[in-house]
């Protein structure tokens, strides 16, 4: 019996505003107002920011930014980009750039905290569960970790309602160190419920912290820090699990050129491995080809997109504006008669 092909999984914001979308599907939103994307993100902090009086406002016309650059659909080529604009007024080097850019940090994250809620609840996972399910009936694949981008703890609460305990790859104060049944997810750009405990200089996950209180996190903008402790170590454990992988599933992450710590991290590891490892894309056609394809595909080797594949096509599959979604209903449509013994897959077609 040959041995399994060994898998790293890599979540991206697409992953997460999946969830979103799915949680919301009976409702009619727009996904300009309730999504997760950058895009989205970008688009509402500046209007957040727009219609508020004084200095805030201020601050984005500042910049050279009027009411055009937040019209909906954005003019092509001009969308909004919260992590560009922020690095740009960093640049500046002054007190007062500085000091608006952490303004507009502070907006980024309160407006995803905020949209990580459906009717005033916290979204509850399911494609995430689907996903980890799946994996249970794959006997021909191994899983050797999960890594990423979100600082949401979405993720976090499927494998715990899955039975797993979470390896995070490095010592949590409050968190048991037990190694049974354990998951290895690796949070490349901190969390939202990361603090540094001053006293003890560790990691302390807090799910209510206070709002005055930083968290332990990447903010957003092209210059990502990734020299210091926690995340030195996060992406050398990233490395070591890359290298020996077989296959390299993203998930609604477009690698944009904001990740180039990350797209190195990809490009190095996929030549260094003999043969290197396969590179399995999640996401929407469009994302494919403009953004990964198009822009990487001379670098870094992906495979056909799940959407092209021949057997998607004959079990007459309809694709959906959820390609996490749709990818997990091929898959279950592969299973057979397992699919009957699923509790979170068989929920996906309606």
């Amino acid at each position: 019996m040959p041995e399994p092909e060994k898998v790293v999984y890599l979540l991206g914001a697409g992953a997460t505003n999946a969830e979103k979308m799915f949680a919301c599907s009976d409702e009619k939103f727009n996904f300009a107002d309730e999504g997760l994307t950058n895009a989205d993100v970008s688009r509402r902090v500046l209007e957040q920011m727009w219609r508020k009086k004084g200095k805030t406002s201020q601050l984005i016309s500042k910049y050279g930014l009027d009411k055009k650059c937040l019209e909906r659909p954005p003019e092509v080529g001009k969308e909004v980009d919260i992590e560009f604009l922020i690095s740009l007024i960093e640049s500046n080097k002054a007190e007062e750039s500085q000091n608006d850019a952490k303004l507009l940090r502070k907006y980024f994250r309160t407006d995803i905290s905020s949209k990580l809620k459906f009717r005033g609840e916290k979204i509850t996972p399911c494609l995430y569960q689907a996903l980890l399910e799946w994996q249970k009936f794959i006997k021909n694949e191994k899983v050797l970790g999960y890594l990423t981008l979100n600082y949401d703890s979405l993720f976090e609460t499927a494998l715990i309602d899955m039975g797993y305990k979470i390896d995070y790859g490095l010592s949590i104060e409050n968190l048991s160190q037990d190694t049974d049944d354990e998951k290895l997810l690796l949070k490349l750009h901190g969390s939202f419920d990361w603090f540094l405990n001053a006293e003890t200089n560790k990691i302390r996950i807090e799910i209510n912290g206070e709002k005055e209180k930083e968290p332990l996190w990447i903010p957003p903008g092209l210059i990502k820090e990734y020299a210091d402790y926690p995340y030195n170590l996060l992406f050398g454990k990233a490395r070591e699990i890359l290298i020996e992988c077989d296959i390299l599933r993203v998930i609604g992450c477009s690698l944009s050129s904001n990740d180039i710590g990350l797209i190195s991290l990809i490009f190095g590891t996929q030549k260094m491995k003999l043969g290197g490892y396969s590179i399995e894309i999640i996401d929407s056609d469009t994302i494919y080809r403009e953004r990964l394809q198009k822009r990487l595909g001379f670098m870094i080797n992906f495979e056909e997109l799940f959407y092209r594949a021949p057997r998607y096509k004959e079990l007459g599959l309809d694709s959906t504006d959820n390609p996490f979604r749709d990818w997990l209903v091929f898959n279950s449509k592969i299973m057979g008669t397992e699919l009957k013994k699923t509790k979170y897959l068989k929920k996906l077609e309606s």
